[in-house]
């Protein structure tokens, strides 16, 4: 199935080091190298730029390689970047870049962990050595603190830590880590944000943009791109498991999940009741819809089913768009809105709530490579992603 946008890839990084420190240094690297440079390819617009920096002993322009990253505990020294995206966030009548941000901040000692933020008005910079520079006074960002954003180092055989991201050329990426982990998810971390396809103008839905970040590793689920992880449609703070929410229930602090902001800009800290959807989702809570693995290849929605290939007579729809909807929060069936379309994730071929994960498997069966699942979700790849099922 051809892709709509322009992708651009760097996949299947191998940025273990000689230690779990060491690993995270190579983590944090590839990761602004990616941004940066575009996934490999400055020549589209989609790429990256770095705004400011910190190596840990003075504020820079640009990291110069993984020695830069330090991680330490706030207030002192450490690494962070800022990045930004002038063609995330659509242009509105009144002309102009309009900046995305996006900080890394490394700001534990723990090499595993980091923050996350994205907001659309400009931090306070320039910031410090011994601190990023801190969110904007119009408190508009998602952030999300001390997140993992890996497994730690492994030396042992198959543990290889891997890498992989994906961008097009409107600014949207997704990252994923990856490592063999016996009884667990082999991609327990996800960060990305992507511009919503959708008929509203600008002026209407200033903001189509949607942002995930989640670290799962549940040794019943499939990771962060688990079924369950985006398309609940009864997560809230206080929902039990670790539902979609950007600010999930206290009993898994700090995971993460998807994150809208409203049309007028604002936020809400469980991401405004954010949910990925297929066509077939119904509006009711803990409906669940799955796509059958086995040989049947159906989508079960409640008692009913979809045909995996497609229409029964010209396989018209052989993979499943996914579209996203908010507006909401709890479990309540409240009022709600389709805010658009993710370009190019596809509803993947796997199990609902199963030990059967199939991430890594790719599409089509034969010949050139155009999708790779993770989780529940087939994305845009050129390669299997390691180290695979």
């Amino acid at each position: 199935m051809a892709n709509e946008k322009n992708w651009h890839y760097r996949q299947n990084i191998d940025i273990d080091g000689a230690d779990d420190t060491e690993t995270g240094q190579n983590w944090m690297f590839e990761f602004y190298t990616f941004l940066s440079g575009g996934a490999d390819d400055t020549s589209h617009t989609g790429a990256w730029e770095i705004v400011s920096a910190s190596n840990g002993s003075s504020v820079v322009n640009a990291w110069t390689g993984s020695g830069d990253v330090v991680f330490d505990d706030d207030p002192a020294s450490h690494s962070w970047f800022v990045a930004r995206s002038n063609t995330i966030l659509p242009v509105t009548g009144a002309g102009g870049d309009r900046y995305l941000y996006l900080t890394v901040d490394c700001q534990n000692s723990g090499p595993t962990l980091a923050l996350f933020r994205f907001d659309y008005n400009t931090p306070q910079f320039p910031g410090l050595t011994t601190a990023a520079p801190a969110q904007n006074a119009a408190i508009t960002a998602y952030e999300r603190n001390d997140l993992s954003y890996r497994y730690e180092f492994d030396a042992g055989v198959g543990r290889t830590s891997y890498f992989h991201g994906i961008m097009n050329e409107t600014g949207s990426f997704q990252i994923f880590s990856a490592r063999s982990n016996d009884g667990y998810s082999n991609y327990p971390f996800t960060l990305g944000i992507h511009r919503l396809e959708t008929p509203r103008s600008p002026n209407i839905d200033p903001y189509p943009v949607m942002m995930f970040t989640k670290f799962r590793d549940g040794a019943a689920v499939h990771g962060c791109w688990d079924a369950s992880s985006v398309m609940d449609w009864a997560h809230s703070n206080t929902n039990n498991g670790n539902p979609p929410s950007w600010d999930c229930n206290s009993a898994s602090p700090g995971y993460g999940g998807l994150a809208m902001w409203k049309n007028d800009g604002t936020n809400e800290s469980t991401g405004w009741g954010t949910s990925m959807m297929p066509p077939a989702v119904t509006a009711y809570p803990n409906a669940t819809v799955t796509i059958g693995w086995s040989s049947a290849n159906t989508i079960n929605v409640g008692n009913g089913s979809f045909d995996l290939n497609g229409d029964d007579i010209d396989g018209s729809w052989p993979l499943l768009p996914f579209f996203v909807a908010n507006g909401f929060v709890a479990s309540s069936l409240g009022f709600k809105s389709i805010r658009g379309r993710v370009a190019d994730l596809r509803m993947g071929c796997s199990a609902y709530g199963t030990a059967y994960d199939p991430s890594g498997f790719t599409i089509p069966v034969t010949g050139t490579i155009t999708g790779c699942q993770i989780g529940s979700v087939m994305f845009p790849a050129t390669a299997s992603w390691l180290p695979g099922v």
